[in-house]
C-alpha cells in the first residue's frame, strides 16, 4: 500500500558574538501510516554551545574549545503502509481471501528522546583536533506486531507499547592529527571509538516470558529461537542452553541452569523449567574507525580500517550442516566436530553455546596507493597531471570467528521481532581490486 508524510518545522537561531549559540526547532510529522486518531506526532529539540576560546582566558595552545549540549525527540515511522488498517489478502490456494491484519485506529509514533553532551577541542592551530561526546537514548512507545487475541480469526495486528522501553547510552571520542608535515613528507591519522551500552526494560509487564525471536534453521532445530528479549537485558540477548561437552554415548551434555537436577534445553522463558541462560550479546560494546593517509613527493597513500569488540556471533550454519553425523550421510563436518567426542547419530544438530562465538574484528575496508605525474614531468603542455593508482577493498579481517565473516546479521525475525547477530549460509563479502588513472587537462 501507499502512504503520505506531511511535516512542517520551525527553527530559531541565537548567535552572540560567536561565543553563545542556540538552536531550538519544533517539527509536527503526520503519517498516514499510522492510525486515525494519531497521525501526528510533535517532536521538539533543542541545543546550546559555548566557545570558550572566544573568551580570551584560554592558552594559545588551544586553538578551538566548545562545550556543546543538547536535547531533542525524534519519531520512527519505519513499519509497513496499511498496518493501522483491516487487511485482507488471498488465502494459500487463491481460491478465496483472509483477513490478514486487524485495524488498530490508536496507533501512534514511535519515539526517541536523547540528550547528550560533549566538547570539541583542537591544538597548535587544529592540527590535533577532535570531540568528545556522551549521549543517552530512550525509545518508547514501541511498535510491534503481535497475534490477535483469540478468538479473533488467526491474524496479526500492530500496536505501541508505551511501558516497554529501550535504552541506549555511550561515549563517542575522536581525534584527527597531523603526525608529520614537511614539504616533501606528510603523514595524518584519524581515530574514532565508541563505548556502548543497551538494555530493554519491563517487557515482562506485557510478556511475562519475554518475546523470543532469532529463529534457527536446519535438520532438528525447525522451531527454535535463540534470542530472548526480556527485563534489563540487551537487546537481542542470545537464550541458550549452556553446552558443557559429550557424554560417554557422544550425547551432548547441558548445564543445569536451575538447579532443579533435571536438564531440560527446551525454550521456556525466564524462571521456567528450562535450562537456558543469558548468554551473549550481539551487539558490540566498543567499535573503532581508522584512517591513514601519507604523501611522500609524488606517492600517496590511504586507509580505512574499522572494527567492533565485546559481542557474539551465533553460527547457525555450523550449527545445521556440519555437525559429526552430516559425514555419514556423506556431507561435510568441520574437523573440530569430528574429533569432538560426538556421536556419528543422535549427537546433533542441536542448539547450544556450542556455536556461539566471538564476532570481535578488525577490517581493512579499503587501500589506495597512487603516483602523480605533474605537469613539469609530462611533456605535453595540454595535460596538467597524471595520477595511477591502485586500490584495494576488503584486503583483509582479522577475527577469532571462523564463519565467512564476522560482519553478519542473516534476518531470522520470528512474528515480526528483528533479531540480530546469527549468520545462516550468509554470502561472503566479496575482495575487489581496482586500478585506475586520473587526468587534468
Amino acid at each position: 500500500p501507499s502512504f503520505e508524510l506531511q511535516s512542517f518545522f520551525g527553527r530559531a537561531n541565537i548567535n552572540y558574538k560567536s561565543k553563545y549559540l542556540l538552536t531550538a526547532t519544533l517539527r509536527a510529522d503526520g503519517s498516514s501510516k499510522f492510525g486515525e486518531n494519531n497521525q501526528y506526532g510533535y517532536f521538539p529539540s533543542v541545543g546550546a554551545a559555548w566557545r570558550l576560546t572566544e573568551e580570551g582566558f584560554l592558552p594559545e595552545a588551544i586553538s578551538e574549545f566548545k562545550l556543546r549540549g543538547s536535547w531533542g525527540i525524534t519519531g520512527n515511522q519505519e513499519f509497513p503502509a496499511g498496518s493501522a488498517q483491516t487487511q485482507f489478502g488471498p488465502t494459500g490456494d487463491g481460491t478465496a481471501l483472509q483477513q490478514d491484519n486487524v485495524a488498530n485506529p490508536n496507533l501512534q509514533w514511535e519515539s526517541v528522546a536523547q540528550w547528550g553532551i560533549g566538547f570539541d577541542y583542537g591544538f597548535l592551530n587544529n592540527r590535533i583536533k577532535g570531540s568528545v561526546d556522551y549521549f543517552n537514548r530512550t525509545t518508547n512507545d514501541l511498535l510491534f506486531r503481535l497475534p490477535a487475541i483469540q478468538p479473533a480469526p488467526n491474524v496479526n495486528y500492530w500496536t505501541n507499547f508505551d511501558d516497554i522501553e529501550v535504552l541506549n547510552s555511550g561515549f563517542e571520542f575522536s581525534i584527527n592529527a597531523g603526525i608529520i608535515e614537511t614539504e616533501d613528507f606528510t603523514f595524518d591519522v584519524s581515530y574514532n571509538m565508541a563505548f556502548l551500552e543497551n538494555k530493554i526494560k519491563n517487557v515482562s509487564n506485557q510478556f511475562p516470558l519475554g518475546i523470543p525471536t532469532g529463529e534457527i534453521n536446519g535438520r532438528s532445530l525447525s522451531g527454535q529461537r535463540a534470542q530472548l528479549l526480556y527485563d534489563n537485558q540487551p537487546l537481542y540477548e542470545f537464550y541458550l542452553p549452556i553446552f558443557e561437552g559429550y557424554d560417554a554415548a557422544g550425547l551432548p551434555i547441558y548445564k543445569d541452569t536451575n538447579g532443579d537436577g533435571v536438564v531440560n534445553p527446551n525454550f521456556d522463558g525466564p524462571g521456567g523449567a528450562s535450562d537456558r541462560d543469558f548468554v551473549g550479546d550481539p551487539n558490540p560494546d566498543i567499535t573503532i574507525g581508522i584512517a591513514l593517509n601519507a604523501r611522500y613527493k609524488n606517492f600517496d597513500m590511504g586507509a580505512n580500517l574499522n572494527g567492533a569488540y565485546g559481542h557474539q556471533i551465533f553460527d547457525n550454519t555450523n550449527a545445521a550442516l556440519f555437525y559429526k553425523g552430516a559425514v555419514t550421510s556423506g556431507d561435510n563436518a568441520t574437523y573440530q566436530e569430528v574429533n569432538s567426542g560426538a556421536a556419528e547419530t543422535g549427537g546433533g544438530p542441536f542448539l547450544s553455546t556450542k556455536d556461539l562465538q566471538s564476532g570481535d574484528f578488525l577490517r581493512l575496508n579499503n587501500l589506495t596507493v597512487g603516483y602523480t605525474l605533474d605537469s613539469q614531468s609530462i611533456s605535453t603542455n595540454w595535460i596538467q597531471s597524471l595520477r595511477f593508482y591502485v586500490t584495494g577493498q576488503n584486503l583483509f579481517v582479522i577475527t577469532p570467528y571462523d564463519g565467512f565473516d564476522p560482519e553478519v546479521n542473516t534476518n531470522k525475525e520470528v512474528d515480526g521481532v528483528p533479531s540480530f547477530g546469527i549468520d545462516y549460509t550468509s554470502y561472503p563479502r566479496s575482495r575487489g581490486f581496482v586500478i585506475g588513472l586520473n587526468a587534468n587537462f
